[in-house]
């Protein structure tokens, strides 16, 4: 599979068709071991570490992606995360308007801010520095794509969080 269709894969073609930022050199990217941490835990447990790893990342000043499965779960659970700190979450899915989507990547590229990113797995590729990436329901079958190549968003959140220094949360039902 190319570089081109895996960057393709797991970025909005929206984004892509209007982005006018340069990729990092290869000086800049350097890859570093990072922690793969497995959370088994019901539903309510799992919202309830999210919220806690998001405090805490936010007490260091740094954010937390969290990637989904679906676009309805992406929308519950940002629901559910942002009781309380509305202002610093953010959701990403393809199902936003195209103008909503270019000002949530502005938002995700541009805020200084901590933030509590909600994303389907096309918004990976987010050029944002992020603490920690929990992949939720990491069991789902709609991380695999189904188009030639069936590349896998969780592999590619792996190969994120290795590149990035990035701690990897792999959560799921006991």
């Amino acid at each position: 599979v190319s570089d081109g269709s895996v960057i393709a894969h797991f970025s909005p073609p929206t984004i892509l068709a209007s982005s006018k930022t340069e990729a990092p050199s290869e000086n800049e990217r350097t890859p570093t071991l990072s922690d793969t941490l497995v959370l088994q835990a019901e539903r309510d447990e799992r919202l309830s570490s999210y919220r806690n790893i998001a405090r805490e990342a936010f007490a260091r000043n740094t954010s937390v992606i969290v990637i989904v499965p679906t676009v309805p779960e992406a929308e519950t659970l940002s629901e559910k995360l942002s009781r309380g700190i509305e202002e610093q979450v953010l959701l990403m899915t393809t199902a936003l308007p195209k103008k909503a989507l270019l000002a949530a990547w502005q938002r995700g590229v541009g805020d200084t801010k901590p933030l509590l990113i909600v994303a389907t797995p096309q918004f990976l590729m987010l050029p944002r520095t992020v603490e920690t990436i929990i992949v939720e329901r990491e069991s789902a079958r709609a991380y695999v794509g189904r188009e030639r190549g069936a590349l896998d968003a969780r592999i590619m959140a792996e190969e994120v969080a290795r590149m990035s220094g990035a701690r990897l949360i792999l959560a799921d039902f006991p």
